[in-house]
């Protein structure tokens, strides 16, 4: 075997190897993480009604950032500790990532869709939801 200067090379002088060698990563299984008191924070399906006549009172279309503000101002006291804590995964906050998982089953619904990145918009299906849900 050759060495860098070219010359012959039996190997590194101390015995081992040339090339460093790493132990295998060994699976460590985490533990199961323990389950949320569903009494403790709103669920995502309570986000439904209140979307809908938020995107109503904003005209039907408006940025993410702009729904969530009038959720919060919306539903400020409704809201948990838990809802205003931070996610596990330290991302967003709890209330903001359901409202928005929400939002995105809406979309799955057919009541909202995406005009452009970041927008959100009712069709018509989501405009009848939205009167019926406002005259409640």
């Amino acid at each position: 075997m050759l060495g860098l200067n070219g010359t012959k090379s039996e190997g590194a002088p101390s015995g081992l190897p040339v090339w460093p060698v790493f132990p295998i990563a060994r699976y460590v299984p985490r533990g199961r993480k323990a389950k949320l008191d569903p009494e403790s924070y709103t669920p995502m399906a309570a986000f439904r009604a209140p979307i809908l006549r938020a995107l109503l009172r904003l005209g039907g279309q408006t940025s993410t950032a702009g729904l969530l503000r009038e959720l919060e101002r919306e539903l400020g006291d409704k809201l948990t500790a838990m809802d205003r804590e931070w996610m596990p995964q330290g991302n967003d906050i709890r209330w903001r990532k359901a409202a928005q998982w929400q939002r995105y089953r809406m979309a799955e619904d057919g009541l909202l869709f995406s005009p452009q990145r970041g927008e959100w918009a009712f069709t018509e299906a989501g405009w009848a939801e939205a009167r019926r849900t406002n005259n409640n």
